[in-house]
């Protein structure tokens, strides 16, 4: 049962920005009027047409063809979203079928794509304007030891955490920094908010389950399953805050990949 309940905990933050996009999406596409397009060109095909408004059914069309373009790039942007977090979906529902038949085998693993996956989610889901701050040198990371749908899973529980904390602080602008640094023998990622921050009697408890700082709203179950998951991969996850009101950085350490060849 909390097996079921941490797969469907991750499949839920996945349907969050499915559920955005498709809206998004939606929006998008009905904003395309196209009707008067189409009696622009009638009119511009018509012999009888004066000169005067031939020019300026002209420009009409340009500068629709334009606004059309722009809207065709935002419904794709949010159709590739969608098609970004289905894809976690099936991903999710494959790793407990393999969980299942204990068939789970660690890989290398960029942060890059991982970080830019945490990026998506970010700017789908927030309900107030959030400045992400990816550090550059994540690019240049050698890859760690992991289960790539699990390492996603736990950098999108995190994420939610910080969104759902900023939304909490309202801060004139929200940030939410991913960093990441190369260390002799692991690579330690930092997620970095400026929301509510957690009290200093709850830091030690708050990766039990059931234990959340959310009061009725929260279920003690992403900060569990990410605790239990990255020591599941031989790694380490430990959470700071100054207190309540100054935001809060959570550190998750893990194995170099032993690939070379996978170094960027």
């Amino acid at each position: 049962s909390n097996t079921a309940a941490d797969m469907l905990h991750n499949i839920r933050n996945s349907l969050t920005p499915i559920s955005t996009a498709l809206w998004k999406g939606k929006e998008s596409l009905a904003a395309m009027k196209v009707a008067r397009l189409s009696q622009a060109g009638n009119e511009l095909a018509d012999g009888q047409t004066e000169p005067g408004r031939r020019s300026r059914l002209a420009a009409f069309v340009s500068a629709t063809a334009t606004h059309l373009e722009a809207q065709r790039a935002a419904a794709e942007k949010e159709f590739g979203v969608i098609q970004d977090f289905s894809g976690q979906i099936e991903n999710v529902l494959s790793h407990h079928e393999e969980l299942s038949r204990g068939s789970i085998v660690p890989e290398a693993v960029s942060l890059q794509d991982i970080f830019e996956s945490a990026r998506r989610l970010i700017e789908t889901t927030s309900r107030l304007p959030i400045r992400v701050l990816i550090a550059s040198e994540t690019s240049h990371l050698p890859h760690v030891l992991a289960q790539r749908v699990v390492l996603r899973q736990i950098m999108e529980n995190l994420v939610v955490n910080a969104i759902e904390s900023i939304e909490e602080q309202k801060p004139e602008t929200g940030i939410l920094a991913l960093a990441a640094t190369s260390l002799p023998d692991k690579v330690e990622i930092a997620i970095t908010d400026n929301g509510v921050g957690i009290p200093a009697e709850a830091i030690n408890s708050i990766f039990s389950r059931g234990v959340s700082t959310k009061g009725q709203s929260g279920r003690g179950l992403g900060l569990h399953y990410s605790a239990t998951s990255v020591r599941a991969m031989n790694g380490n996850i430990s959470a700071e805050s100054a207190g309540p009101g100054q935001g809060a950085t959570f550190r998750i350490s893990l194995p170099l990949s032993a690939d070379t060849e996978l170094v960027a």
